[in-house]
């Protein structure tokens, strides 16, 4: 078997391109999710779309992507940064709002053990799905791990578009708190 560098050289600037890219969306979206919902008064689950979108998209390129070039790969690790931050920022403001402040540190913590439940379970899953002495294959199934995880969050993002739908209904008129 190659060693992991052959097959994946760039893997501490991926890393460093996925955090910083987390940071900045994070940013990014904590201070456009404010301006969007107290001047246009659209509810903070458009990031959440705009996250799961992102998401797909990235991990999409990804799995389409030339496993020689870094460029594609560079892209997914931004992407999925930015998406992560953009997600994490505005399901904070969100769990607030909806929860109030009271009880938002048990509904965070709660949010955020399913969420390190989820990503242990599927990662364990994805590293079982693509093992194998052969390169050629694991590349293959790395392919179609990274496929299944874009479909997964396109149809995340069209539950957000849905949820937008409900929220923007059921808050006509209450105006922003």
């Amino acid at each position: 078997r190659p060693p992991r560098s052959t097959l994946f050289p760039y893997t501490t600037l991926f890393r460093s391109a996925f955090s910083l890219g987390n940071v900045f969306g994070r940013l990014g979206a904590g201070w456009a999710s404010d301006v969007v919902e107290v001047s246009f008064g659209a509810p903070r689950s458009v990031f959440l779309t705009f996250g799961g979108a992102m998401s797909a998209v990235s991990m999409a390129a990804l799995a389409g992507g030339d496993e020689t070039a870094s460029s594609p790969r560079m892209f997914s690790a931004v992407g999925v940064g930015l998406a992560e931050g953009t997600v994490m920022s505005s399901w904070t403001a969100i769990v607030r709002r909806s929860f109030g402040a009271e009880r938002f540190g048990l509904n965070l913590a709660v949010y955020n053990f399913a969420m390190a439940i989820g990503s242990g379970v599927l990662n364990g899953l994805a590293a079982a799905a693509t093992e194998t002495e052969d390169e050629g294959e694991e590349v293959h199934n790395l392919r179609v791990v990274f496929w299944f995880a874009a479909i997964a969050c396109a149809v995340a993002a069209v539950v957000g578009v849905v949820a937008t739908r409900i929220l923007r209904e059921r808050t006509r008129g209450w105006g922003t708190r």
